[in-house]
């Protein structure tokens, strides 16, 4: 048997992705794992005879290109106010299409929700966004027998985008600072930039139905974020009194969230902004070497604070464009 250069059997090429009323290019592969979760049927006699259709879910994970748009935004960092128990999913389920350039085998995937928010790399060197995971767990209020209940294939579908734009690609300096500190911590300078990183504990057995399985997924115990960078110009005095190590208000057993700080990051009017609430420093790491500076990386963690009237979380963070 035979092939050509043209072979149609040959499949391959890359994709944008449609999700929650933005379009995402990616900055390399796209990878789509559908997965059919089963239970064994077993015997005393014979052993594992079986398996059965427990959930099936589809997971897209990729790195964005770097375009920062409103949209792109919006769509990529949902869980800004995770608050235990309340849902991680849209308010209104969302589609997510890959969409071949070529037009080979456009899918349409039902129910998806950002089931791993992207790192953020604050750099004039590098792009915006790390790695994110998409989630789909098929259409909402809708048989298991359906014939759209996952998804839609399309076996051949015209691209028609046109909205890539490179200049969309944001690589500028970033101004950092904590709210109401001085300097070194009201212009803070580092050596790579602010590497921001997300943990979103998400509890699907909560929201389960025997019928139908997963219907809703749930915050465990809300959001959690660090924000690392190496600094320079930061001295072991300035580590030492963020920490609160001795003297007035320094106690055992005492309260630090009186200590914890918001970190604004902002690239200038038309580029990104975003505010990362309550960070507070545990560890003051100093290094003593020719060849190295005297503070290394620090990692600053978030905690989350009760807003007025004791019942409310505040925001984890917020993330847009710096408007005019």
């Amino acid at each position: 048997m035979s092939s050509t250069r043209t072979d149609t059997t040959v499949i391959r090429g890359p994709c944008a992705i449609f999700f929650n009323s933005a379009v995402l290019y990616a900055a390399d592969k796209v990878d789509v794992k559908t997965t059919l979760e089963t239970f064994q049927i077993a015997t005393a006699h014979a052993g594992p005879l079986g398996q059965r259709v427990k959930q099936i879910r589809h997971e897209i994970t990729f790195t964005p290109a770097g375009a920062v748009t409103a949209g792109a935004l919006a769509a990529l960092f949902p869980h800004t106010s995770a608050t235990p128990g309340s849902s991680a999913m849209p308010a209104t389920p969302q589609t997510v299409t890959i969409w071949p350039l070529n037009g080979k085998e456009k899918v349409q995937y039902e129910n998806g929700f950002v089931s791993k928010i992207p790192d953020l790399l604050f750099s004039a060197v590098a792009p915006l966004y790390g790695s994110c995971t998409i989630t789909c767990l098929g259409k909402d209020n809708t048989a298991w027998s359906a014939a759209d209940k996952q998804l839609t294939l399309s076996a051949t579908a015209a691209f028609t985008d046109t909205s890539f734009s490179l200049t969309e690609i944001q690589t500028v300096p970033y101004v950092a600072s904590f709210a109401t500190l001085s300097a070194p911590w009201a212009a803070i300078k580092t050596k790579k930039g602010l590497k921001v990183s997300f943990s979103v504990p998400l509890d699907e057995d909560t929201f389960n139905t025997d019928a139908e399985g997963i219907v809703d997924v749930l915050y465990k115990d809300g959001a959690k974020l660090n924000v690392k960078f190496d600094p320079i110009g930061v001295s072991v005095s300035d580590l030492h009194a963020l920490l609160r190590l001795q003297g007035t208000g320094a106690a055992r057993g005492m309260e630090i969230q009186d200590l914890v700080k918001d970190l604004t990051i902002d690239g200038g009017v038309g580029f990104v902004t975003a505010t990362f609430k309550n960070l507070q420093l545990l560890t003051a790491p100093s290094q003593f070497k020719t060849d190295m500076d005297r503070v290394p990386e620090l990692d600053f963690s978030a905690t989350r604070k009760l807003a007025t009237g004791g019942v409310a979380l505040d925001a984890l963070f917020s993330i847009g464009l710096h408007a005019a």
